[in-house]
């Protein structure tokens, strides 16, 4: 879980249950050896590409509001 170099679309999902973060557990091979109560170490690596997409959005609407200006 700390290769970044390897994509794995689906590995978990997300719910914001009352302002928390849920999430189901992880699907890769070895999982079953995993027993976390708390994934926060992993957080990053789980959402990296989301992440990402988020930041791309951030800048894309900073921009436009900057030409406006």
């Amino acid at each position: 879980m700390k290769n970044f170099k390897k994509i794995r679309p689906g590995l978990s999902d997300a719910q914001n249950m009352d302002g928390m973060l849920w999430i189901n557990k992880p699907k890769f091979f070895g999982n079953f050896l995993i027993n976390w109560k708390r994934y926060h170490t992993v957080d990053y690596n789980l959402f990296y590409m989301n992440i990402r997409e988020n930041v791309a959005e951030r800048v894309e609407a900073y921009l436009e509001v900057s030409k406006g200006q």
